[in-house]
Formats: C-alpha cells, structure tokens, sequence
C-alpha cells in the first residue's frame, strides 16, 4: 500500500526512527509496527476490523471515512485513504478498494 503524511513535519518524525523515538517514546516500536504493516498490505482489506492485533477499524459520524489502528493505549494511527472509495450497501468503505493512505497522525482519545 502506498504511504503519504499529511504534513512535511509528520513524515519527518514518523519515517526516522530516531525522531519517532524522541517524539513518540514507548509508542515509537509499535507505531513503527504499524506503518510496517500498512505498506506491507496490497489493500486495506487485509486488515480484518477489530480482529487483528492493530485493531483496525473506520470511524463513524463527522469522521466518516477516517479510519484507525490501535497503539498502546489512549493513542490510536489515523489515516485516510487518499482515493475515491466507494461504499457497500451496508453502508461501510469498502476496504479492497484502499490501496493509498495519507496518514493523518497519531491521537490521545481522551
């Protein structure tokens, strides 16, 4: 899957270990773990909602179309697919359309 950042300062700190590290602390490996995953996936469909150990899943409301994977807790990787996606007759994204995200950043959910 194809990877962007939503802001030059964003890509800096996530795609050096050393600034993820300085940033981001103990949340650094798994947030690496995470970004590893994502570009290793063909499509987003790869990740089963709230199944694996990423626990990815798209939010709802005025998020619509955001979706995130968990870290250590309260913090959660936010991303957004960078194309179209059409929605099933459920009302969800279809997932194996999402070949590129742009990562939005990594939030507190408190």
């Amino acid at each position: 899957m194809d990877i962007s950042f939503s802001k030059p300062r964003m890509s800096r700190e996530l795609s050096c270990d050393a600034e993820l590290q300085r940033k981001y602390g103990n949340q650094a490996k798994v947030i690496r773990r995470r970004l590893d995953s994502l570009c290793a996936a063909d499509h987003l469909g790869e990740f089963t909602p709230y199944e694996r150990p990423e626990r990815c899943h798209e939010l709802k409301g005025e998020r619509r179309g955001t979706f995130t994977m968990d870290l250590i807790p309260p913090f959660r990787l936010c991303f957004k697919p960078t194309d179209e996606v059409f929605y099933g007759l459920e009302g969800g994204m279809d997932w194996k359309q999402v070949t590129a995200i742009v990562i939005i950043g990594v939030e507190d959910t408190h």
